[in-house]
């Protein structure tokens, strides 16, 4: 992301108790590293570093790069309406219900700008400069990019193709109840995460309950499932979520209140779902036919958790289930047979009294398991030969990644990204070659916009 280099940057400025734009006559704009903004990473998802070929799959036409004030703010209320909410300010108040109305578009000089008076954020822009103000600028005036950096994202018809994507990537803000949608599963050092952002649309049911905790993406499909309160939330044609989204349908599990991680099977149909029932008791409950049933459904299988688990994941290819739970992980061997009744713990092994075990993934292939610790350790513990690990021989590395959380396995790129549980992502490529010790150059550190938790990744 880049801020205000030149120039006379913009700050905001109260008269008559309403906020306005001035100039302002001070230093330039310094950078603010994590406060900068789920708005500008439209922009910087779509830019390359000086001297690279861009690495967005579309360029701007002449036609997209005709990018006015009112096309760009219309499309930031779309896109990012956690931020600039289309109903801004308030109106009136009637029969004691308050009534809104969308915020105007002020000019003052050279400058065009939407002040939203429910977040305290702006939006402006100055010829083809564009600029974000308020707490989502962390307190001072970002100048965000050129307004041709957005083209793509406001009208991608008129975009040709600059190359295949890679994407796309998902990544759920537990704080702002947002998912972010990136067009890479790779972005490079320094994007601001996100892309497009989706929130749950009024009346849906989300609004109330949130997206949950965890997301799994079947890429053949485009179809996303989030974990949310009474089972899971599909989405379908899930790379083209933005504003304000319902799901295409729910799957509620009978005897589930909350269901909070998610492991998918895509060449079975088949979910795990891990969460609790009304009473706070572990259950864990297994769906087949996902792309299908809808509404209120009974699970192929219910097994009870009889401790409190973390998270957990399944090797698929070994019919083996990992359940974390405070210092230690359950191992369940041949977890598909397992009909009903109580979890079974085949064995157990512990990575030391001070671990904290918050995230799971599992490398099939390499019979590796990543253990996300945010412990006094803090780091991505990795178990060699998982599948035979016990107490008596686990064998385990740690590479240190500060405040680490959750862990998402790529298997098709060897890749490993790794929440904070904050607004940092960490994305670690040649998972299979990481070894003890300190973080590798070869990491890419993604951050989340002013106020973020960026707790879940999902990836095809």
């Amino acid at each position: 992301m880049r801020t205000a280099e030149r120039g006379i940057p913009l700050s905001p400025c109260r008269s008559n108790g309403e906020s306005t734009w001035k100039q302002s006559r001070g230093t330039a704009i310094r950078a603010v590293a994590i406060a900068a903004v789920a708005f500008a990473a439209s922009a910087a998802d779509a830019q390359a570093p000086r001297g690279a070929v861009p690495r967005s799959a579309a360029s701007p036409t002449n036609e997209a790069q005709l990018v006015i004030p009112q096309t760009l703010f219309d499309w930031a209320q779309k896109a990012h309406y956690a931020l600039f909410p289309g109903w801004g300010s308030w109106s009136r108040v009637y029969n004691s219900h308050y009534y809104f109305r969308t915020p105007e578009t002020t000019t003052l000089d050279s400058y065009s700008y939407r002040y939203y008076s429910s977040t305290k954020n702006y939006v402006g822009m100055a010829g083809d400069d564009v600029y974000i103000a308020g707490p989502v600028g962390g307190g001072t005036v970002q100048w965000v990019g050129k307004a041709a950096d957005f083209a793509c994202q406001i009208n991608p018809n008129a975009c040709a193709s600059n190359g295949p994507e890679d994407g796309p990537m998902f990544v759920l803000d537990g704080n702002t109840n947002q998912i972010y949608v990136l067009r890479h599963k790779a972005p490079r050092a320094g994007t601001v995460v996100v892309g497009s952002s989706a929130s749950p649309a009024p009346n849906s049911g989300l609004t109330e309950q949130g997206f949950g905790s965890h997301m799994a993406y079947d890429g053949r499909n485009d179809r996303l499932f989030v974990a949310a309160r009474g089972g899971l939330w599909v989405f379908d044609q899930a790379k083209n979520m933005s504003g304000s989204v319902t799901p295409t349908r729910t799957i509620k599990v009978e005897g589930l209140d909350w269901g909070w991680h998610i492991v998918y099977d895509a060449a079975r149909d088949m979910i795990y779902l891990l969460g609790v029932n009304a009473q706070s008791e572990g259950r864990l409950a297994v769906l087949n036919n996902v792309s299908t049933i809808g509404g209120l459904v009974t699970a192929d299988r219910m097994l009870t958790i009889d401790r409190q688990i973390n998270t957990f994941t399944v090797d698929l290819s070994r019919s083996i289930g990992y359940f974390s739970f405070g210092s230690g992980v359950i191992v369940v061997t041949n977890i598909d047979a397992i009909r009903s009744g109580a979890l079974p713990t085949t064995r157990s092994f512990s990575l030391g009294s001070e671990a904290s075990h918050r995230g799971l993934a599992v490398d099939a292939r390499r019979d590796r398991l990543y253990i996300g610790d945010n412990g006094l350790q803090s780091g991505v513990h990795i178990v060699t030969n998982a599948s035979t690990a016990a107490a008596s021989n686990v064998a385990s590395e740690l590479v240190a990644v500060p405040g680490a959380w959750g862990v998402t396995f790529d298997a098709a790129n060897d890749r490993l990204y790794v929440n904070s549980g904050g607004s940092q992502l960490t994305l670690l490529p040649g998972a299979s070659g990481l070894r003890r010790g300190a973080l590798p150059k070869t990491a890419v550190v993604l951050t989340g916009a002013y106020a973020t938790e960026l707790s879940a990744v999902a990836v095809p």
